[in-house]
């Protein structure tokens, strides 16, 4: 899931490009620099006991560290960016400055903080509400929404690899429990696995909630070229 709010010009910041696999900063670290993804893909990485859990994604237009740095308190995750990334930042002197003198920064702040609320109670109650299955299912129409290609074929693609471990992390389960499930989702013809790319095949039951947010239609260059900028180095 995303949160995502517009940024406010008065905030006068810069672009940069930064490469897959960069960590913009860690859990439990004082916060230096706000940041908007312009592009790309960054996730959002929770620490417990020694293990990394994935626990979101943030995507074109989702603003990182406002929250914690408007409460006062320290990164309560890390992150990193899953493919290559343009981030534009402000520093966090400036952000606290411009949130008390600006009426339009106070208004957006108000507006992220309402969106980044509704995300963790959506969440939340999908969670305590949904069995593994169904969290599989909404899961991975966020991934769709943000990396889905529709072939020519008629198969839906998730130009994003994905491991097991990962996936599981996401959906709060253990990566046997997950493998069951994908067994069972492959046994049935409703997705397919390859290497660790999502395939779901025209014929699949998923088709009718997932084909309306897919993105992008293609086997064009401008496709191709999208497919390439997902991609992750190992």
């Amino acid at each position: 899931m995303t949160v995502t709010a517009s940024w406010p010009t008065d905030l006068g910041t810069h672009s940069f490009e930064v490469k897959p696999s960069s960590v913009l900063y860690r859990q439990g670290q004082p916060i230096q620099t706000i940041f908007l993804v312009v592009s790309g893909i960054v996730q959002a990485i929770s620490r417990d006991r020694g293990d990394e859990v994935p626990v979101a994604f943030r995507t074109a237009g989702s603003v990182l560290g406002a929250v914690p740095a408007l409460l006062g308190h320290q990164h309560i995750a890390t992150a990193r960016t899953w493919t290559t990334c343009v981030l534009s930042s402000v520093d966090v002197v400036t952000f606290h400055d411009l949130r008390q003198t600006n009426a339009r920064v106070a208004r957006w702040l108000q507006a992220l903080l309402a969106q980044e609320a509704r995300d963790y109670f959506v969440r939340a109650r999908m969670f305590m509400q949904e069995g593994m299955e169904k969290r599989f299912e909404y899961l991975l129409a966020d991934l769709m929404r943000i990396a889905g290609e529709l072939r020519p074929d008629g198969t839906l693609v998730l130009r994003l690899p994905t491991t097991v471990e990962e996936l599981a992390g996401m959906l709060g389960t253990r990566r046997e429990s997950l493998s069951r499930l994908l067994l069972r989702l492959e046994g049935q013809g409703t997705i397919m696995r390859k290497d660790r790319w999502i395939v779901v095949p025209g014929t699949s039951s998923y088709m009718a909630f997932l084909k309306p947010l897919t993105p992008v239609s293609t086997g064009s260059d401008s496709g191709q070229a999208a497919a390439s900028a997902w991609k992750r180095s190992d």
